[in-house]
């Protein structure tokens, strides 16, 4: 293995090739530059043949990094304590002793890592309290945030004994559609919901009035789902703009710096396309390298047969509830094309929903 870069005069080179080994040769005027191995070196030595090793550069790195080590170590020792002052946890607090503390805590720790005798937990707080108030839509509001070292979980509960009724706007939770009850949980208010009845829309589902004589008004709150029926008469043109992948990629790297990203190997750039990223090394989301692929996408015009028609409504109809859904009770039970009307440009789909959605929406006694 030619381990050895050297530069020496043109004819003292040539003069030694029948005793020498030599690659990746570069002729610069009087000067030849050329790898070489530690026998060859020998030789040179040997015969006092003048030579000058040239600095390789794994050797100019390790140079560097013995000349610049104090600085580098303070580096890392700084970005460490930085990283333990974030994300380090000492303890998970609950404001309230509810069913649900136990399965959170065993999320939290399931989701960090332990380093030494350290608990790192990088988790965005605000996304993972959001998704608790959909898992558990039972309670009215679940907050997760983090001081210091210590993780505060807050869920509230409501009763009437706590309930501070001069915070909020006093009002009822009314039907936005006509449908049968389903299902309800109240956390606040007079109850005029009975299971399986009828209820139009506009009607007062969870009055804010406990008491007429007394004069008692709270804010009311609950959840309310009920069984719609519901019909969509959905425009699919006859051609239609779709985004489709073209089968061109590229593959680079891309460095996340504390927050900061560099691309590196990026040879096109797509002004559409679908993304893949897979990360290689992260070291506590401070410093990460991640592979990214990008698909490349154009629209082309795509026609559409009656069929299709039929199951492009389906699916925007399917998208749109899923998107406006805010408990995971909701679901579309059963969904049945009724006809479909043709013209020249286009196609009109009837389509007939049976849905367990969310009915209530609250209405200020001002309004």
């Amino acid at each position: 293995m030619n381990k050895y870069e050297l530069r020496m005069k043109k004819e003292d080179f040539f003069q030694s090739t029948k005793n020498i080994t030599a690659s990746n040769i570069i002729v610069d005027g009087g000067q030849v530059t050329f790898k070489t191995n530690e026998i060859s070196k020998f030789y040179f030595d040997q015969n006092n043949i003048d030579y000058e090793l040239v600095e390789t550069n794994g050797k100019k790195i390790r140079k560097k990094f013995k000349y610049h080590r104090p600085f580098l170590f303070g580096l890392i020792l700084l970005i460490s304590v930085i990283y333990i002052n974030n994300y380090r946890i000492s303890e998970i607090k609950f404001n309230e002793d509810t069913p649900i503390n136990v399965n959170i805590e065993t999320e939290i720790l399931n989701k960090s890592r332990t380093l030494f005798f350290w608990t790192f937990c990088s988790i965005d707080y605000n996304e993972y309290a959001k998704n608790l108030r959909s898992e558990y839509p039972i309670y009215p509001w679940i907050s997760v945030t983090k001081k210091g070292s210590v993780i505060n979980v807050k869920i509230e509960e409501y009763d009437d004994q706590r309930m501070d009724i001069t915070k909020e706007p006093l009002g009822n939770i009314i039907a936005t559609k006509d449908s049968i009850i389903h299902s309800y949980q109240i956390y606040s208010g007079q109850n005029n919901l009975t299971l399986n009845k009828y209820v139009k829309k506009g009607d007062i589902l969870i009055s804010s009035c406990l008491s007429s004589n007394n004069n008692v008004y709270v804010t009311a709150k609950g959840i309310v789902l009920g069984e719609v029926f519901e019909e969509y008469n959905i425009i699919v043109n006859k051609k239609n703009t779709e985004n489709i992948q073209t089968g061109r990629t590229t593959d680079y790297f891309q460095v996340n710096l504390f927050g900061n990203l560099f691309d590196f190997s990026k040879s096109n750039d797509f002004q559409n396309a679908n993304i893949k990223e897979t990360t290689k090394f992260n070291f506590f989301d401070i410093f990460s390298i991640n592979k990214i692929i990008e698909k490349e996408k154009c629209d082309i015009i795509k026609p559409y047969t009656k069929k299709e028609a039929e199951e492009y409504a389906i699916s925007l109809i399917e998208k749109n509830f899923t998107e406006n859904t805010i408990s995971n009770l909701e679901k579309i039970k059963n969904i049945e094309v009724l006809n479909v009307i043709e013209n020249d440009e286009s196609y009109t789909v009837k389509v007939l929903t049976k849905k367990i959605e969310s009915i209530g929406k609250f209405v200020s006694l001002d309004e």
